[in-house]
């Protein structure tokens, strides 16, 4: 299980733009399959982290310093029959969880450091398949619901239609929005704040379904349809 990760930047001028090669290419191996959630970038793009192997009662994780090129790897105590999803919360906590009702461990790659955290419920779905974490906040599919943890305030709620099980998830760069898609539609996007109650609805592709979405930016989504089409929405009217 190999990942190619190359740092790459903007060159050329506005009328003929390129992108370029920054140092090396780094070739990273795992014991583990790669996924979304198994191999994750930090919201600055300095870190890389990927879920190795489990060692006893640990998941060793490997973390790649792409700004200094170093390695360094670290062990989260989980169970070796769960595979932990990763995903960063800030550019320098790393949140490791599972599904099966195990605690979160909230790791501060500055020291070291790892904090408890609340878990998805024990009963989820296919939780790794719809995940999304930035800004402080994870969010994962949970049956027909979605489970919307705040793992700074150390606080979770749900988001639920009772209907279909969540396709794809995203949580906007500022952690205040999260979008999620069903996969034959429809597309919503929803205030995570309780308070507000603002959910919009952007369009979705009824022939081929949604089967994924992210954030461009806060006011931007794109989504990815079965047939393989790129669509960038800004999200709020729908253009």
């Amino acid at each position: 299980n190999r990942a190619e990760v190359q740092v790459l930047e903007l060159a050329g001028d506005e009328s003929k733009p390129s992108i370029r090669l920054v140092g090396d290419v780094r070739t990273i191996e795992a014991a583990n399959p790669l996924s979304e959630t198994t191999a994750v970038m930090s919201p600055d793009a300095r870190s890389f982290a990927v879920v190795d192997k489990p060692t006893g009662t640990q998941w060793e994780v490997a973390v790649i310093d792409l700004s200094k090129g170093e390695t360094r790897r670290l062990s989260v105590p989980m169970p070796s029959h769960i595979v932990p999803n990763l995903g960063f919360v800030s550019a320098h906590e790393l949140l490791a969880s599972a599904n099966d009702g195990s605690l979160s461990w909230l790791v501060d790659l500055n020291d070291g450091s790892q904090r408890a955290r609340t878990s998805a419920p024990q009963d989820f779905v296919n939780q790794g398949r719809a995940q999304a974490m930035a800004s402080g906040v994870q969010v994962a599919g949970h049956g027909t619901w979605l489970f919307v943890h705040d793992v700074v305030d150390r606080s979770h709620r749900y988001l639920g239609y009772q209907s279909f099980q969540t396709q794809s998830v995203a949580v906007s760069p500022s952690g205040e929005w999260v979008a999620w898609a069903y996969v034959g539609g429809p597309v919503f996007v929803e205030s995570i704040d309780p308070g507000r109650h603002e959910r919009f609805e952007v369009p979705s592709e009824p022939s081929f379904g949604t089967l994924k979405v992210r954030f461009f930016d806060d006011d931007h989504l794109v989504s990815i349809d079965g047939a393989g089409g790129i669509h960038l929405y800004r999200w709020r009217d729908g253009v």
